[in-house]
């Protein structure tokens, strides 16, 4: 009974969407000579997947897939377009009670000033012990957009669990809408939005939830000098099915203005203020801020100088406490030679918290590209922070001293014009002494595409990477691929793959293996036709051996 009670329960959603369906096809029909542009467009498309397990003992699985997708596109008065959308998919597994049928049909309005779509999905799924669950799916998304008048975004998603044996029927509905609105300097925006859930279990469950927000912006700029103020807040009231009441309320203010003094000299400054309250009859706020003023020199075209200092909220165990800072930077980029280029920086801040004493905080940063030769190219980057910690934080080793590095190397290669070599190298390493780390992690990878022919190209790729600790143990990849093009309707390609541990492979999509061996056919035999096919062996010679065979056959339409 629960299945046909679409329309006394519900309903209106989906008569409305009925209504306007039938208003828009009369009114499509009154205009017949003033409709133009009429196009059908869409697919028809059969994939069959089988993964053989002939070495374990798990069952082979198999599958069938069916979809049938429909376009119909309409421009009325070259003014409004009409497209409507219709869809059918079904998979189902062969030998198992496992299916899933998922038909959509959809209609979408679009015109300068406004649009809307609706759309309706029913949708039935089959568990593995046999077990149907029905979901009900409606949904509507509205626009106005008409210039000088408010933007306006307005959405209505309503989802229907039907009851299915001790499972109860329950239902969502959400709700929202969003304005924005510009005049001159100013922004204003709200939104609002309401979600509720109903249950059949144990009686009339009942669960809410209330979002509304708004903002307002301010911003100016003239030569010379920028500002800008925004404001917003959030606020959320969530009611659950047994009375409980928790609320949320978020308000930030955030500024910024830029001042140019003098034609080599500017002046900046950016604060920010955030107040977080959440709670559930206990209140627990929080308050965050930063801020910085800064004053930046540009002595030439390439050095620049920057000082200044700020404020912000920084966590200590569990206290929260203002630090401020004062920094000064020198950084300076640019030419070298002919084929080089490079930058490099160095900051010094000196940080004070709340009864400790002052910490200084270094970091400098090198980076460099040059062309070494004709057809090679090479990048560095160097990048180190030295500081003290806090008496309330130490590393595990009791050392309040903390320095950590990250370098990058970078070669690219052209020995031939068919032929691309890629070398790339990192490290991280943390610790007391720059020399001295306490932990230290690499990765470095080659990577090389040969392209004897246009339509010939092979590629390999040689990955390796080691985590912070001393015991793990490295991560290596290994991949290849080859593919061949003869014609435009046709392309033949292969692949390898090889890791040190088991994972999700993207070659397969499903499966995770150590190792595998994949093939792959693309053709198109007729103009609207198209076919590919596919065979991958995962882990061969091993207990978690898997063949995955795959075909699929699809057919266009085109008006």
């Amino acid at each position: 009974m629960h299945a046909d009670a679409d329309g006394a329960r519900g309903g209106p959603p989906l008569l409305i969407a009925a209504w306007l369906a039938l208003a828009l096809a009369a009114w499509i029909g009154v205009l017949p000579r003033r409709a133009a542009a009429q196009t059908i467009r869409g697919y028809a498309q059969v994939q069959y997947e089988l993964q053989d397990r002939r070495v374990s003992a798990e069952r082979d699985l198999e599958w069938w897939n069916r979809t049938v997708h429909l376009d119909y596109g309409l421009r009325v008065a070259q003014k409004l377009d009409i497209t409507a959308q219709g869809e059918w998919n079904d998979l189902s597994y062969v030998g198992r009670p496992d299916r899933q049928i998922n038909p959509r049909g959809a209609l979408r309005v679009a015109h300068r000033d406004f649009g809307g779509h609706i759309s309706y999905r029913p949708l039935r799924v089959t568990d593995a012990l046999g077990v149907t669950t029905r979901q009900r799916e409606t949904t509507f998304n509205g626009y106005v957009n008409r210039a000088g008048w408010p933007r306006l975004n307005a959405s209505y998603v309503r989802r229907r669990q039907l009851a299915q044996g001790l499972m109860p029927e329950a239902t969502g509905v959400r709700r929202t809408i969003a304005a924005s609105h510009e005049a001159g300097p100013f922004q204003l925006r709200g939104s609002w939005g309401h979600i509720t859930r109903e249950s059949e279990l144990a009686g009339e469950s009942r669960s809410s939830q209330v979002d509304w927000g708004g903002g307002a912006e301010w911003a100016l700029a003239r030569p010379g000098s920028a500002a800008r103020i925004g404001i917003d807040t959030q606020r959320s009231r969530r009611k659950g099915a047994r009375g409980a009441v928790e609320h949320t309320e978020v308000h930030s203010v955030n500024a910024n203005a830029t001042r140019r003094i003098q034609r080599r000299l500017d002046a900046s400054t950016t604060y920010s203020f955030r107040y977080t309250d959440v709670g559930n009859g206990l209140s627990d706020a929080i308050r965050d801020h930063e801020g910085v003023a800064l004053l930046r020199y540009r002595a030439t075209g390439a050095v620049t100088a920057t000082t200044g200092g700020g404020v912000r909220t920084a966590r200590v165990e569990d206290r929260r406490v203002t630090e401020r800072y004062a920094l000064v930077t020198l950084a300076a980029q640019g030419r070298v030679r002919a084929g080089w280029t490079g930058s490099a920086g160095l900051t010094r801040s000196l940080n004070w918290l709340p009864g400790e004493p002052s910490r200084l905080i270094d970091a400098a940063s090198v980076s460099s590209r040059m062309r070494l030769a004709r057809g090679l190219d090479a990048v560095a980057q160097t990048q180190v922070t030295a500081g003290r910690a806090p008496s309330a934080v130490a590393d595990t080793s009791g050392q309040r001293v903390r320095v950590t590095a990250q370098t990058t190397l970078g070669l690219a290669a052209t020995p031939l014009r068919p032929v691309t070599i890629r070398y790339s190298w990192s490290e991280y390493r943390r610790g007391s002494g720059l020399f001295a780390p306490e932990a230290t992690s690499r990765a470095d990878s080659w990577d090389a595409r040969w392209a004897p022919k246009r339509s010939l190209q092979f590629t390999g790729t040689l990955s390796r990477a080691r985590g912070l600790s001393a015991g793990d143990a490295p991560v290596t990849t290994k991949q290849a691929t080859a593919q061949w093009t003869p014609h435009a309707a046709l392309q033949i390609s292969g692949s390898y793959l090889r890791g040190s541990s088991g994972r999700l492979d993207p070659i397969t999509q499903s499966l995770i293996g150590r190792e595998v061996y994949g093939l792959r056919l693309l053709a198109a035999p007729m103009r609207d036709w198209r076919l590919q096919a596919s065979l991958n062996a995962v882990d061969p010679g091993r207990p978690s051996h898997v063949r995955q065979w795959n075909l699929s056959l699809t057919r266009n339409f085109r008006r």
